[in-house]
């Protein structure tokens, strides 16, 4: 990574006037982000030096590492590879180009299928190859690989590349798929998808089955209930709720429930309380109570088949045990979505759920608000102010507390004004947790905290 060259690629006017002169200083803060990412980068690589010598040893000196998990991170990297995107779209003019750092989707339309006998390579070399944009590395023939023109040292694996044929008789819904989610990907912000989030329920609950090759479309046989694409898409959902304060959309209400019909709803027990978890983020009280409702009444329909083998009579027994279970597991799955509410139910267990902290944490909007004595909905935390932390609750909290848990908090409209900032006050919060301030963070800065308030 060419850190000055990239520094270059950003745009700073000089400042002419009053008004861009405020500007300014904005972008004097940028800059100054930008020199603190380049050292981090330049640090992690340093740190990894000595393992990297043994891992990749033909790694150049010049090498930046971006750290996995660091914001920057996968902006950086997609600016790395511009240059390919522009002479793809260029040179070859696909009918669709989409790209996230190393997820590649090329859509070029042919007469043809390509050759049988090696057809990832033939049609490399055809369409990029033939028009500047790869070389095949010849130097090691056997690590069956083609250089970047515009990015030497970086290749494309051909044993990474997927070629999939498409009729144009056929459906090509997978296709579609494909696109939706690498245009997901490619937004900047990891929980709003490119546009809005219009996903039928159908789209990410379901995977098609395929008898053969999958690379044919007329091969699907079957449709089946994909669990861990449903489990994202309800925790996507769900943090969308949490950063908004729209209601819950009557179409998801309807797919929901309608998923949830017959074997489906036993089926998918695990995911209860994620729906009931959505529908008390976003305010929908009476549509988790008739989700609890519809379950109870598909968990009653559990039959057993099981005979026995002297009199031919069916046992019942472990359909019993079966509902048994399944009804106690529906009613904890309600009461620990509604511990979030601050509702009182009438048992009271949400309410001993909330009193130990023993609630879900994903489901709270401002981090750590659930270790005060705030009454209101952690969800939805209207009228939240001037609000400290409660020391017995930090003493036993149920999990760890990271920094910047603490550092969201003190600097949110909810948290009590101090003379500390901000910094300085979030290492104080930390300190009530974990019994002395964070060891790598510090403040010398003593300027009251400052907060910019909601429109």
């Amino acid at each position: 990574m060419d850190w000055d060259f990239l520094r270059q690629q950003i745009a700073r006017r000089e400042p002419t006037n009053p008004i861009e002169i405020f500007f300014m200083e904005e972008q004097m803060i940028g800059g100054r982000l930008f020199r603190c990412i380049e050292e981090i980068c330049k640090t992690y690589c340093k740190a990894l030096k000595p393992l990297l010598a043994i891992t990749h040893p033909d790694l150049p000196e010049t090498a930046t590492c971006l750290p996995i998990g660091l914001s920057a991170s996968p902006v950086i990297a997609n600016w790395y590879l511009k240059a390919f995107d522009d002479a793809v779209l260029g040179s070859v003019r696909p009918a669709y180009y989409g790209r996230y750092v190393d997820d590649i989707l090329l859509v070029i339309p042919l007469r043809e299928p390509p050759e049988e006998e090696d057809p990832i390579k033939s049609l490399l070399e055809e369409l990029l190859e033939k028009a500047g944009v790869i070389a095949y590395d010849t130097q090691q023939p056997e690590a069956e690989r083609f250089e970047l023109c515009s990015r030497p040292g970086l290749y494309l694996q051909q044993q990474k590349c997927v070629v999939q044929f498409f009729d144009a008789d056929h459906s090509t819904a997978g296709l579609d798929k494909f696109q939706k989610q690498l245009e997901e990907n490619a937004s900047d912000f990891a929980l709003l998808p490119v546009e809005e989030d219009d996903s039928p329920l159908a789209q990410v609950a379901y995977d098609l089955l395929y008898e053969g090759s999958v690379n044919k479309f007329r091969s699907v046989k079957a449709i089946a209930a994909n669990r861990w694409s449903l489990a994202v898409h309800l925790a996507k959902q769900t943090q969308l709720h949490l950063m908004t304060e729209e209601g819950l959309d009557s179409e998801l209400r309807e797919e929901l429930f309608k998923f949830f019909k017959g074997s489906n709803a036993i089926n998918f027990w695990d995911l209860w309380e994620r729906v009931i978890g959505l529908f008390v983020v976003a305010g929908a009280r009476d549509a988790a109570l008739k989700f609890k409702e519809e379950m109870r009444e598909e968990i009653y329909r559990i039959q057993s088949t099981k005979k026995f083998s002297d009199t031919g009579e069916i046992s019942n027994d472990v359909a019993i045990k079966l509902r048994e279970t399944l009804l106690g597991h529906l009613d904890l799955c309600t009461d620990i979505g509604f511990a979030v509410t601050g509702e009182e139910d009438f048992f009271g267990f949400s309410r001993k759920w909330r009193e130990s902290n023993l609630i879900r944490h994903h489901l709270v909007a401002v981090p750590l608000i659930n270790y005060t004595d705030f009454e209101g909905s952690f969800a939805n935390p209207m009228g939240a102010s001037e609000l400290t932390i409660n020391s017995t609750k930090a003493m036993n909290s149920p999990r760890f507390v990271h920094f910047d848990e603490c550092l969201s908090f003190v600097s949110s409209d909810c948290a009590a004004q101090t003379r500390k900032d901000l910094i300085g006050a979030a290492n104080d919060v930390y300190e009530m947790f974990h019994g002395s301030p964070h060891p790598d963070i510090s403040s010398t800065d003593s300027k009251r905290i400052t907060r910019r308030k909601k429109k």
